[in-house]
């Protein structure tokens, strides 16, 4: 029985170092929370070694085993039913996106998105509808128009657009060169320029009509080609 005390013994010693080393460490903002996980790890502490001293150290061993199989188990079923169900999720949402892209054809990126979700949440495609030019949810006052979060109301404000500096620096540029790019690819070229990326060189390519933009940031540097049409005559 002597080993078995002796066991007990030094459990009990190593618990209360650890007690000891980390009251030290607590700040006092998480005083009542470390007190709560200190009392817990020495209840955990003060049970196994109280159950080394009654049933000996392999009988706990085994014990621990056991659960510890039981919980791994219970993770791994776990993480595959996720994995199924993300899986199940993706084809859904590609089969929802194939019929809004049937129906919408002219939606954006953004609207699609927004039907899709909206569709996981209870709506159907006849809750929708195209007005010519934007994609629209509800009728009368409670109409509403896909958002960068969410469905917003039809009737409110426009908001000023982030990018508005760099939008006028680059519609200088593409004037200056007669050509225009699309919406997204004249939002996407602004957002570069937001985040300190400089034009370096902006030529068009005629044979392949698109624009090639070189670009540079402290030591990077980056080649973009966009797709453009031709600007209208101002003349």
């Amino acid at each position: 029985m002597e080993p078995e005390i002796s066991s007990f013994l030094h459990t009990v010693l190593i618990g209360c170092l650890c007690v000891g080393f980390i009251s030290a460490v607590i700040s006092p903002a998480s005083e009542t929370a470390g007190r709560f996980a200190l009392t817990v790890v020495m209840a955990i502490l003060a049970g196994i070694g109280y159950s080394i001293y009654l049933f000996g150290a392999m009988a706990v061993l085994k014990v621990v085993g056991y659960f510890a199989g039981l919980i791994i188990s219970m993770l791994a079923i776990g993480f595959l039913v996720s994995v199924v169900r993300s899986r199940r999720s993706d084809r859904t949402f590609k089969f929802r996106q194939a019929g809004v892209v049937e129906r919408f054809p002219s939606a954006t990126r953004l609207e699609i998105h927004r039907i899709c979700v909206a569709l996981d949440r209870g709506k159907t495609l006849d809750d929708f509808k195209w007005d010519g030019e934007r994609v629209i949810l509800g009728e009368g006052e409670n109409a509403r128009i896909a958002g960068s979060r969410g469905w917003v109301s039809i009737n409110a404000p426009t908001p000023d657009y982030v990018y508005l500096a760099q939008q006028k620096e680059l519609d200088f540029r593409l004037q200056s060169l007669g050509v225009k790019l699309s919406i997204a690819d004249h939002h996407a070229l602004c957002a570069l320029l937001y985040f300190n990326w400089e034009v370096l060189e902006m030529t068009v390519d005629g044979e392949r009509h698109a624009l090639l933009a070189m670009l540079g940031r402290r030591a990077d540097t980056r080649y973009e080609r966009y797709s453009l049409r031709m600007a209208e005559s101002t003349a």
